[in-house]
């Protein structure tokens, strides 16, 4: 019977390094996805707030994994989860209910998240 011995190195600092990449990315994918949305226009809008000042995204979670984009106005959970509503389109002409959908695991963009983290990852972490 043969023994094989080994021994394991954790390179700390490179560690540190990865760990800090990824977090980093993860804001800056949250900031992307925000942008995004902005710029997709489909976010109700009559006067702005909800769009503009009322959403945002919430990196208190980063370093745990998570990020989240907020819309904190009174009345955005209604408006969000009734898409049957009739949302005017004068100011955002996508503007309709479930406004992040498009975004998540499930949605038609969550390609392009992932490939925006990729990205971010890569240029953060120096790879």
């Amino acid at each position: 019977m043969k023994y094989v011995n080994s021994r394991v190195v954790i390179n700390q600092s490179v560690l540190n390094q990865i760990t800090k990449a990824a977090t980093t990315a993860l804001e800056m994918t949250g900031d992307y996805v925000h942008g995004e949305i902005v710029t997709a226009q489909v976010i109700p809008f009559e006067t702005g707030t909800l769009q503009n000042e009322g959403t945002y995204v919430n990196k208190k979670d980063s370093k745990q994994g998570s990020v989240k984009i907020v819309s904190s106005e009174p009345y955005a959970r209604r408006l969000y989860f009734h898409p049957e509503y009739n949302f005017k389109k004068d100011n955002n002409p996508n503007a309709k209910g479930k406004w992040l959908e498009d975004w998540s695991e499930k949605g038609k963009y969550a390609k392009e998240v992932i490939q925006a983290y990729t990205m971010f990852f890569k240029q953060q972490g120096g790879f």
